[in-house]
């Protein structure tokens, strides 16, 4: 049995037993009811996050200990206290997320935001919820987070308005410029 994230893709479907896709290997390719292929995939985590930026030599095991622990003590976001400590630059940090997450990483600055889908979310909850909606490709709307481990939380919300929708990562002060600017 599987759960769909269908946020990512939807030919990703969430692995739910750890020998569907082991830790070395997060996607297996598996038959599709009907003919084709799914690929099944580990969701990423926060802590998963912080093992991928260890492994690319972009964070110390001394600061991931320090992020966690303050993460775990204030319940912060693990991206807001590597930048506020200076642990991680915000782009290596962006760039190692989208890879993480396996999604777009998007410049909203450099290729602005559609204004009108930015006015049906509402500026203001685009900037609480560090979202921007980017761009409508096909019969989808690419909507870049800063925080790609809550996107789940707001997902119905932006079917609802949208209706279908892709995450894409982008830094939250390039979200909140081109928010503001829009």
């Amino acid at each position: 049995m599987t759960a769909s994230l269908p946020f990512l893709s939807p030919n990703l479907v969430l692995a739910t037993e750890a020998v569907a896709a082991p830790a070395h290997n997060p996607a297996v390719v598996a038959p599709k009811p009907g003919g084709g292929k799914r690929f099944s995939v580990t969701a990423p985590s926060v802590r998963s996050l912080g093992v991928s930026l260890l492994r690319e030599g972009l964070l110390s095991p001394d600061d991931l200990v320090i992020a966690l622990s303050l993460q775990k003590r204030h319940q912060g976001r693990l991206c807001d206290i590597l930048l506020s400590r200076q642990m991680i630059a915000e782009n290596p940090l962006y760039e190692a997320q989208a890879r993480h997450w396996a999604v777009r990483l998007v410049d909203p600055i450099a290729q602005p935001a559609d204004p009108r889908l930015i006015d049906k979310l509402g500026a203001a909850t685009c900037l609480r919820q560090g979202l921007i909606p980017w761009q409508k490709t096909g019969q989808s709307v690419a909507v870049a987070t800063a925080y790609p481990e809550e996107f789940s939380i707001y997902y119905k919300q932006l079917v609802d308005i949208f209706g279908p929708v892709s995450m894409a990562i982008a830094p939250a002060s390039q979200i909140e410029k081109a928010v503001l600017k829009a």
